[in-house]
């Protein structure tokens, strides 16, 4: 009914294959009732593909949610969702994920290269894997350089507007992209900002390299 062409996956042997064969543009997965088969086969498919993922959990505990963030779901949400909800959630994870909008513009922070129309990350020419939502997180970061933006800002704008009070998002968000930037000279200039927010700190990098 919203318009989405569903692949039906019943085996997590099979998870691999069905997704790269039938080009899926997001991954829905159920928590089984051993909830640790369901979190394996979230974190081998984060380590092969880069497809958003949204993983459905029995009970939805904070807990749950924060272990499901920590291995690489894009959001998680109760079994017991509504299904308008639910949908909902599908297209606020594929807005950001495949945004239209793209700058004609590459910006250079220290030996990392962020290209806005390719949307990719490089050091010294290599290509830095990240998943949707990273990529969202550090180019929203890098084209704010130099301002301390809020928490709920960064949550409106990476995540969408029902988001803005999940702060939870950014503590796992946040130290997931330093780690995927580590070895650059950049991911040093990613600072928390106790009680107000975070940072590209640009002027560092100046500093520096002068």
């Amino acid at each position: 009914m919203e318009g989405f062409a569903v692949v039906a996956i019943a085996n997590n042997a099979d998870i691999f294959s069905d997704v790269e064969s039938s080009a899926a543009d997001i991954v829905l997965g159920d928590q089984s009732v051993n909830q640790f088969s369901a979190l394996s086969a979230l974190e081998k498919l984060r380590r092969s593909t880069s497809v958003p993922i949204i993983l459905l959990l029995h009970n939805g505990s904070p807990r749950d949610r924060m272990r499901a963030l920590h291995i690489g779901a894009d959001d998680c949400l109760s079994k017991r969702v509504d299904i308008c909800e639910l949908a909902a959630r599908i297209n606020a994870v594929l807005r950001r994920s495949y945004s239209g909008q793209k700058l004609h513009q590459v910006i250079q922070v220290h030996d990392l290269e962020v290209d806005l129309i390719h949307q990719t990350a490089r050091q010294n020419g290599n290509y830095i894997k990240l998943t949707a939502t990273e990529w969202q997180l550090l180019r929203y970061l890098v084209l704010n350089g130099d301002r301390i933006i809020a928490k709920d800002e960064i949550l409106t704008a990476v995540w969408g507007g029902e988001y803005k009070d999940a702060d939870a998002y950014l503590r796992v968000w946040i130290p997931r992209l330093r780690k995927k930037l580590e070895g650059t000279r950049a991911a040093g200039l990613i600072k928390t900002v106790n009680g107000m927010g975070y940072l590209m700190d640009l002027r560092q990098e100046l500093e520096e390299d002068f």
